[in-house]
């Protein structure tokens, strides 16, 4: 069978936290000053050169060949998001449910984007895999059921236990067993089947409280880690530019709210600490000062 022609591939490093982001957190000088794990000092970085990895969104097709095509869709959601952001910016602006369903969007694609997410999330499909294989060892049905749903957050039918059991002896442990050896990269399993989750993500998001918080210019940093990658519905706070953050917490009446407010120091500081002590590389900001007493 012919491979065809050679799908379009231009782009093997992508940013992996969007370039617009991390413009959002220049000075007023324009300058962007960051500082890596490990290390003291700030200094002046380029949007381009930080939070960046090779073939992070590099699809394969069948004959191993590498295209841009999640790349290209992201770009393109990339346009919205920054959309999106600047509207948020806007003081006077309606906070409509609308909006906040674009901006609950907006976060679940890009916490589903980490690498180490999806690489994780490959990691546990494996798993979840070879929890399957392991219904033989069950009698009834509804423990089987349960602990899937303790272990993986999965919901699984009766008529689902009765498919798994319908499989001949042993073929469910060959087919986790296969699953486990497939790289990352592999077409049929690839690493980049998260983002598939940034629906369900979006879902949990749009039932929480949102809350805006507007914030001394330039005292907010973003790192290449910038929201916690597990139990997001019990609430968090995410750096949107160096002057704004989002409070997305647990809904406290029977309707989530949007609604806007001013920062308070210890919110500030809670982000900031955050920010640093979840990065894996590099933490960025406006305030030479402020990176380095993180």
């Amino acid at each position: 069978m012919s491979s065809g022609p050679a799908p379009k591939f231009s782009k093997d490093n992508q940013h992996f936290v969007p370039r617009f982001w991390i413009k959002r957190f220049a000075g007023s000088n324009g300058r962007i000053l960051g500082r890596k794990r490990g290390e003291a000092r700030a200094f002046q970085v380029a949007a381009g050169d930080v939070m960046t990895g090779d073939w992070t969104y590099t699809l394969f097709d069948g004959w191993w060949r590498p295209a841009d095509k999640l790349e290209d869709a992201l770009s393109v959601f990339e346009g919205e998001a920054a959309t999106v952001m600047v509207a948020v910016d806007d003081v006077s602006s309606t906070l409509s449910p609308l909006l906040k369903e674009k901006l609950s969007e907006v976060i679940a694609v890009s916490g589903c984007r980490l690498p180490w997410v999806m690489r994780r999330g490959h990691q546990r499909m494996k798993e979840l895999a070879a929890a399957f294989a392991s219904i033989v060892k069950y009698k009834d049905d509804r423990e089987f059921i349960q602990d899937i749903r303790t272990r993986f957050g999965v919901d699984l039918l009766e008529a689902d236990c009765s498919s798994l059991r319908s499989r001949p002896d042993g073929a469910l442990e060959v087919t986790a067993r296969a699953l486990n050896e497939i790289s990352p990269q592999n077409p049929v399993f690839a690493e980049q089947e998260v983002l598939q989750g940034a629906g369900p993500i979006a879902t949990i998001l749009r039932t929480m409280d949102f809350t805006l918080l507007d914030a001394p210019a330039e005292s907010l940093v973003l790192s290449d880690t910038p929201m916690p990658d597990f139990e997001i519905a019990t609430g968090f706070l995410l750096p949107l530019s160096h002057r704004l953050m989002l409070s997305a917490q647990p809904a406290a009446g029977p309707s989530a709210i949007f609604g806007r407010r001013a920062a308070t120091s210890a919110e500030v500081e809670e982000s900031n600490r955050f920010q640093f002590d979840s990065l894996l590389d590099i933490v960025v900001g406006p305030d030479k000062d402020i990176l380095e007493r993180l």
